[in-house]
């Protein structure tokens, strides 16, 4: 029994199996969540900068409703928003990395909660932000930085309130009386 339990690791080892490249996938994993940290305590500074230089010259960003930005006009965007938010608190969790040599695909679920100033000056707005992304990231002399971001989904409320939700909840047949 011992020498079958010896045989099958040995195998285990010399296929390459999951077992062989789960400390590496684990310490990307961390790598990358390390990366994901850092954007989320800018944010929470409001620190443009910041969130950005993780960020490829390149870098694209695509929303669940089809907008897609360079990062410099995201970060034109971010900069003409920022004075209105007085405090944001921000979680990064990542779920999933996958390695592809110098290329990774990274899969994480992004949540906001920020307090901003109304525009016509009538109090302020609790907006709670939550969304799953998927992120390739580039490996560079500098460490890992992002080419792509995609939302994948969001949700997002405003005092409690749905304002957006993408994609939209299908309709199932049954619903409505259909």
């Amino acid at each position: 029994m011992n020498r079958l339990i010896t045989l099958l690791g040995i195998a285990t080892l010399a296929c390459g199996c999951p077992t062989d490249r789960q400390p590496a996938e684990q310490d990307l994993k961390a790598e990358v969540q390390s990366i994901y940290d850092q954007i989320a305590q800018s944010a929470e500074r409001n620190d443009i900068d910041g969130v950005t230089r993780y960020s490829l010259p390149t870098a694209t960003v695509r929303y669940a409703d089809g907008t897609e930005l360079s990062v410099a006009q995201w970060k034109e965007l971010a900069q003409r928003a920022a004075p209105a938010v007085k405090q944001t608190k921000a979680r990064i969790a990542v779920s999933e990395v996958v390695s592809h040599g110098d290329a990774a695909e990274a899969t994480y679920t992004e949540t906001h909660d920020t307090l901003v100033a109304d525009p016509q000056g009538v109090g302020d707005h609790a907006i709670h932000y939550d969304a799953t992304w998927r992120a390739l990231l580039r490996r560079t002399p500098d460490g890992w930085r992002l080419s792509r971001s995609e939302e994948l989904q969001r949700r997002i409320t405003r005092d409690g309130k749905l304002i957006d939700e993408r994609p939209k909840p299908a309709t199932r047949p049954g619903d409505r009386g259909t």
